[in-house]
């Protein structure tokens, strides 16, 4: 049973006096409250799934050469939120108009307009629900125009999150709208159902929800789902927890970075039909802020990159990102708001790996660095793989050097005297010395340090691609018209990339997937697709004046 206190909570929420009637049609985003941090928001449910119905990505799901891996997704779901997976996807079957999911902290909630077949809809939110009975107490009530169906759970009960108790949950139906919600307590779940429900028809923006608007207007159009999120109400207790992780190394980092206001993420995604789907993102950064000062230190990658890469790469990861200047202007900022002497803890250990390793890790490893990353893996012969004992032989590294013979001097100071020592060679390969181990049945890689680059290579075959191409030979680096190539030309300008070939992806990895994934041909079509065959994955950052700008598409 409940304790009394619990039932005069519910007794004032049905006592609570409805909120003044109104005709006033206004978009959903009106209830959102005004404590909200976070919105999901879809302006056209009805068409968004009609695009996705003709997306091969969602049909492949929806198959049965896609069943494995939705059951597995929703295993993984089922056990993390303690919440029915077929139940979200049978209610996202029902929805058609618009749609906001909201979070206040304590609180969630999920409102959308009623459609054509309102009772389909209503019993796909009521099946959200548990039944009551000896477990679960349900009481049905009105609040203004709206009826409200609450369940409460016992203290001893958990149900919609791990690890919660005493949750309470609503589901309500509104003539014109119909919600679910649910919190920890009933006190903020009465508070919020009231709030959101005063602001039906009005013209009412919560402050979440005008920088929504904000940021919607300024980015490209999209009738998928968006999302935005304010990250201001979690600075502090972030800051508080780092300066915890750092205490008696670091000096105390709270409010050095400036974004205790204005930091907020807007994102947006879409599907279309056939391999089509778009994913963008925005972190805005306040400008004139330290935050936005470490930002500047990622830097578009540079034009020559596929240069320096070989040929037949399928997946790659390149970054550009000062180091030198990252240290710098952290180290610039720790002093001159703690004093000089503020970070004697962290001199004092680079001084000691410096004594144990004879390698200074900011002068002799950090400067050194010039900035550009690149991570790729290749696609070699059965001849080039023979001795691949590993299977890492596909992967390479490149990194762009201020000094090559300097950070080389400084790789053999910290092998001299070393046990590994003995186990390396110096050989000729392309042209490049390079150390590789002594012991034929070991590691088959190397590493190269060449005057602007230093290259590693897990396998024989990928080193000696990657320095074939470093060092000019024709034909052997990346400007080879390949669709990577393309993909990188098409996306200068940005601090990071990422392009994988999907259909190399799954011939290594599957990730539940068989080789044949061919769909049957669309009304219209004479054959059906592949969607993996011939298709990339392309991820991009950009640095922009004001934050940074996330890109992720198929093509």
């Amino acid at each position: 049973m409940f304790l009394a206190p619990t039932w005069i909570a519910l007794g004032f929420l049905f006592a609570t006096p409805p909120p003044p009637p109104t005709t006033q049609e206004a978009s959903i985003l009106a209830m959102v409250p005004e404590s909200s941090f976070m919105l999901v928001h879809c302006e056209d449910f009805a068409a968004l799934r009609s695009r996705a119905e003709r997306n091969d990505w969602v049909r492949l799901l929806g198959s049965k050469k896609g069943a494995p891996v939705m059951e597995e997704w929703a295993r993984e779901f089922n056990r993390e939120t303690d919440t029915d997976f077929d139940e979200l996807l049978a209610l996202g079957k029902e929805l058609h108009g618009e749609s906001v999911f909201f979070l206040n902290g304590p609180v969630a909630g999920f409102l959308t307009t009623a459609s054509a077949d309102r009772t389909s809809l209503v019993e796909a939110m009521r099946a959200w629900l548990p039944e009551a009975g000896p477990e679960a107490v349900s009481r049905i009530r009105r609040l203004g125009n709206a009826q409200v169906e609450l369940v409460a759970w016992p203290e001893k009960e958990a149900w919609g999150w791990a690890d919660r108790r005493g949750h309470f949950a609503a589901l309500v139906d509104h003539p014109h709208v119909l919600g679910l919600f649910s919190g920890d307590d009933v006190d903020s779940l009465v508070a919020t159902l009231e709030a959101s429900l005063a602001g039906f028809g009005t013209d009412r923006r919560a402050p979440v929800v005008a920088g929504f608007e904000a940021a919607r207007a300024k980015a490209p159009r999209c009738q998928g789902i968006e999302a935005f999120i304010d990250f201001s109400p979690f600075v502090a207790e972030a800051e508080r927890e780092l300066a915890r992780a750092m205490e008696g190394i670091f000096p105390d980092p709270t409010g050095m970075l400036g974004i205790d206001e204005g930091l907020w993420l807007h994102a947006q995604s879409d599907v279309f039909p056939g391999i089509r789907v778009d994913g963008s993102a925005f972190l805005n950064i306040p400008q004139g802020t330290l935050a936005a000062s470490l930002a500047d230190t990622f830097q578009p990658l540079p034009t020559d990159l596929p240069t320096k890469l070989p040929t037949g790469i399928w997946s790659l990861y390149a970054l550009r990102w000062d180091l030198k200047l990252f240290w710098q202007r952290t180290r610039a900022a720790f002093e001159e708001r703690h004093g000089a002497d503020s970070l004697q803890a962290v001199d004092g250990g680079l001084n000691a790996a410096k004594s144990l390793s004879g390698v200074d890790p900011i002068v002799d490893v950090i400067e050194q660095l010039e900035g550009t990353f690149a991570f790729f893996t290749t696609d070699l012969s059965d001849e080039e793989k023979e001795d691949d004992w590993l299977d890492f032989s596909e992967f390479g590294l490149l990194a762009t050097l201020v000094d090559g013979d300097a950070f080389l001097d400084a790789f053999e100071r910290a092998i001299g005297g070393k046990p590994f020592e003995d186990e390396l060679d110096l050989i000729d390969i392309a042209g490049v010395d390079v150390y590789v181990p002594r012991e034929e049945d070991s590691f088959d890689g190397g590493i190269a340090f060449m005057p602007r680059e230093f290259v590693f290579g897990f396998g024989r075959g990928t080193l000696t691609r990657t320095l074939r191409a470093v060092t000019g030979a024709e034909g052997a680096n990346l400007l080879d018209g390949s669709d990577l190539q393309g993909a990188l030309d098409q996306n200068q300008g940005c601090c990071f990339f990422l392009g994988q070939n999907l259909s190399e992806m799954r011939k290594r990895h599957g990730y539940g997937f068989k080789s044949d994934t061919t769909l049957p041909p669309l009304e219209g079509e004479e054959q059906g697709r592949d969607p993996f065959e011939g298709t990339y994955l392309i991820h991009t950052t950009r640095r922009t004046p004001d934050g940074f700008r996330f890109e992720l598409h198929t093509k």
